[in-house]
């Protein structure tokens, strides 16, 4: 499974190169996240090797027209596959989180995220979308005021 703010993931579905997986996000990537009443710091405590330290120099920016959103996670790893990020936000959403791990910011790591596939999240319930790597349509996407979208940066 995956991990953020030290919430494992549950669920896991896995196919060749991309892992799937549910949890709980609350208020973005900063803040108070809970899973089952804990915060992140007790899971940390519990589950030490579960924790995954990010650099601190690396920053989500805001992108879509909601910059606080909340809901369980589906986690999908998707180097430069926006056609499997695509498929996974024609499923019901049910008011979820898709994290996108697309590893980075990367030369020659194209987009994995941008506005079409953003109003097709929208229209299957998606809250938004947290992407490690870069997004485009940055204005379409900023006029979303239902949807948000934090990525590191865009990409043409």
């Amino acid at each position: 499974g995956s991990s953020l703010g030290g919430a494992s993931s549950m669920n896991t579905m896995s196919r060749p190169g991309t892992t799937l997986g549910g949890g709980a996000v609350a208020g973005g990537l900063a803040g108070a996240a809970t899973a089952g009443g804990k915060s992140t710091a007790n899971l940390a405590d519990a589950q030490p090797q579960a924790v995954v330290a990010l650099d601190a120099s690396v920053h989500f920016y805001d992108y879509g027209g909601v910059s606080g959103f909340s809901g369980q996670i589906e986690t999908v790893q998707a180097f430069d596959a926006p056609n499997f990020v695509s498929q996974v936000l024609n499923q019901p959403g049910q008011n979820k989180v898709l994290i996108i791990d697309a590893g980075g910011l990367r030369s020659g790591m194209g987009a994995v995220f941008d506005g079409d596939m953003a109003n097709v999240a929208v229209r299957n319930g998606w809250k938004g979308v947290i992407v490690n790597g870069a997004i485009r349509n940055s204005a379409q996407l900023s006029r979303m005021t239902t949807f948000g979208v934090k990525a590191l940066g865009t990409s043409p």
